[in-house]
């Protein structure tokens, strides 16, 4: 018996009519990136979130440390997600050092799932972080200080 054999392929039912695709039935690209979706989301919020404290808490605080942390989470469920999307799981072993060694490992990982383009990728992420942490710092010194604020720059 040969897999080839026609006699052993399935036949179609020629008395059933074929049910169309609908549109809204297909998936896509948008929600197949989700978890690159809820990084975006997440990474610049966070980065918002920061600019904010920097500009009104004076010293170190409880939020600062909670910022780190939420960082830290962002950064390391994003590259376990991104890992079982590409089919290549992160053992449950190694994730841990995932959350431990988030700023050292993930840039890691995206060089070596992307190769230099992910080193590409993560400049850009570094940079637009600095810029909108950068921006909600000054707007949000500028709301709640006034024309104080410009005058620590002059």
């Amino acid at each position: 018996m040969c897999a080839d054999d026609p006699e052993n392929m399935e036949q179609p039912n020629p008395d059933r009519i074929p049910t169309p695709v609908l549109p809204s039935q297909t998936r896509s690209a948008w929600f197949t990136n989700w978890p690159l979706v809820w990084f975006g989301v997440s990474y610049y919020s966070l980065a918002a979130l920061w600019g904010v404290h920097s500009s009104i808490a004076a010293e170190d605080s409880l939020a600062e440390l909670i910022l780190r942390i939420a960082l830290v989470l962002c950064l390391a469920l994003w590259a376990v997600a991104d890992a079982s999307r590409r089919q290549k799981p992160i053992p449950r072993s190694q994730q841990f050092w995932f959350l431990l060694l988030a700023g050292i490992l993930v840039p890691i990982y995206v060089i070596a799932t992307r190769g230099w383009k992910g080193a590409g990728w993560i400049v850009l992420h570094i940079l637009g972080w600095f810029a909108v942490a950068t921006l909600a710092m000054h707007v949000t010194g500028f709301i709640y200080f006034g024309d104080r604020w410009w005058q620590v720059f002059e």
